[in-house]
Order: structure tokens, then C-alpha cells, then sequence
């Protein structure tokens, strides 16, 4: 009778953990299903990672365009190239929509925190995600989010786009080529000059309190599909003709901000623009 006791417990004690497996996988398998808002699943990937636990875009896929890494405790949200972004209250869960001009042909998010990254992978066509989050680590958590990275490609289309060197700023420089510069002693928001012509819309905003610069665009504008389309080069005296925004250290990338300046008087914002109909 001991025996035959003994024996139904093992079987219920064997039940009982068989049931708990059970029920962590599913709790897993609910952490990394997202709904797209434009009706796309991505595919998550979680065994990609580099120094640090980082992930490259170009050890997700062939994409011809990335972004800057996005930390954390810097920037929650903001524009990238075609794709604009946000996070929750909490700077954790992630949501991007495309904005254009374009089709997405392709776009990656990686979500990296502690020392790993998931990367949500979506197929042409999808315009947008969200709900998207680092992996959680070896105690079932999820770790306060590190960085953030967008890789992107653009599908060939029949839009006719003008391509376009822009300045922000309202003050006009000096030499022989045309170009603007933004004073901080001026007025907080300043114009934005696309082909020597104001661009309506378009203006460059400085924050004092924090040296920061954020770009905004006209309706009908983006950045063009190149590597740096924005440069900015802060200045305690502004050149006396346009200098060569190659040669530009502040910043070099594809954000319209809110980007860190060099805590000078004088900036020179220099955009690649296109106006697309």
C-alpha cells in the first residue's frame, strides 16, 4: 500500500512539472509575438551578436541603408531617413512607421539591451511595427534598453523626386557659393534654404539648455537615400565662404534630431534633400 502511495505522488509530482514547462514555453512564446499595425508579422531573430552584444545591419541582410545606434537616455524617438519612431513612457518598447518617400523594400529593427539583441526583420511592403523589445535576460527579465538600429532598403518606383543641397539658418555666408548658417543668438527656430530657395515648412530649432539641433522638414521633403545626408560643423567664428561639409565633425549621419551640438555660437546644417511629387 506505501508502495502504490509512493508511486502516485512521483506521477503527480512528475504531472505537475511537466504542466509548469509547459506553461513558461507558452509564457515565452507570447513574449516575441508582435502585431504589426499595417498587418505584418516580422521574423525575430536572436542568435546574432558582436562586441558588446550589439548587432550590425550587415550581419542581418543585404540593406543599403542604416541608421546611427540610438541610445538609450538620448533619444526615445525621433526621425530616421524614411522611418520615424517612438518609444513607451518607460523609453522600452519600440514602434516605427515608414513615412517615406518610397516603398520599404525590406526593414530591420535591432533591440538591443544588457548584453543582447533581438532583431525583428520584416518583409517588403510592411509600413510599420511596434511592441518591439530586447530579450530577456537569464533571470526572466527584461533589461532596461540599450540601443537601437534601423536597417532599411527602398523599392525602385515611378515618383519623380528633385534632388537638392540645403543650409539651415538664417544668416546667408560669405565666398562665392551660396550657403546659410544657424546663430544661436538669433532666434530659437530658423529657416531652412533648399536650392537657394526657402523651403516652406522647413526650419532648424536650437535648444540652449541642452546644445541641441532638430531638423523639421516641409511637407513633400525628405532626406535622399545616401549614406550622411545631414552634417553639422559647430563654430566659434563662421567661415568666411562654405566649407566643405565633407571635412564636418559635429555630426555626420541621418537624423533630424534632437542632435548634440559642440556648445558653439555659430552651426552650419547641412542637409541632402530631395522634394518628391
Amino acid at each position: 500500500m506505501k508502495n502504490l502511495r509512493a508511486l502516485t505522488l512521483a506521477i503527480l509530482a512528475t504531472m505537475f512539472v511537466i504542466a509548469c514547462e509547459k506553461e513558461q514555453a507558452t509564457s515565452t512564446e507570447k513574449q516575441f509575438t508582435t502585431t504589426d499595425r499595417s498587418g505584418c508579422t516580422p521574423t525575430l531573430i536572436t542568435d546574432l551578436t558582436g562586441p558588446g552584444g550589439n548587432v550590425e545591419c550587415s550581419q542581418v541582410g543585404d540593406y543599403e541603408f542604416s541608421s546611427d545606434r540610438f541610445s538609450d537616455g538620448e533619444q526615445c524617438s525621433g526621425t530616421v531617413g524614411p522611418i520615424q519612431w517612438t518609444t513607451d513612457a518607460s523609453c522600452t518598447y519600440v514602434s516605427w512607421t515608414w513615412i517615406g518617400p518610397g516603398t520599404p523594400c525590406g526593414v530591420a529593427v535591432i533591440v538591443k539591451g544588457g548584453n543582447a539583441a533581438n532583431v525583428y526583420v520584416y518583409p517588403e511592403g510592411c509600413t510599420s511595427g511596434s511592441d518591439l523589445v530586447s530579450p530577456q535576460n537569464a533571470g526572466g527579465q527584461t533589461p532596461d534598453l540599450s540601443n537601437i538600429t534601423f536597417c532599411w532598403n527602398v523599392c525602385p518606383d515611378e515618383q519623380e523626386c528633385t534632388e537638392e543641397t540645403a543650409f539651415g539658418g538664417n544668416t546667408k555666408g560669405g565666398g562665392p557659393a551660396w550657403w546659410y548658417y544657424f546663430d544661436t543668438n538669433g532666434p530659437a527656430c530658423q529657416k531652412i534654404y533648399a536650392g537657394q530657395k526657402e523651403m516652406v515648412g522647413g526650419s532648424v530649432c536650437y535648444n540652449a539648455a541642452t546644445d541641441e539641433l532638430t531638423i523639421t522638414l516641409g511637407p513633400g521633403w525628405s532626406l535622399q537615400n545616401v549614406s550622411e545626408p545631414v552634417k553639422i560643423q559647430g563654430y566659434g567664428t563662421p567661415p568666411s565662404k562654405r566649407p566643405a561639409a565633407g571635412l564636418f565633425t559635429t555630426y555626420k549621419g541621418t537624423s533630424l534630431g534632437p542632435i548634440k551640438g559642440n556648445n558653439k555660437r555659430y552651426y552650419v546644417v547641412h542637409l541632402d534633400v530631395q522634394y518628391c511629387e
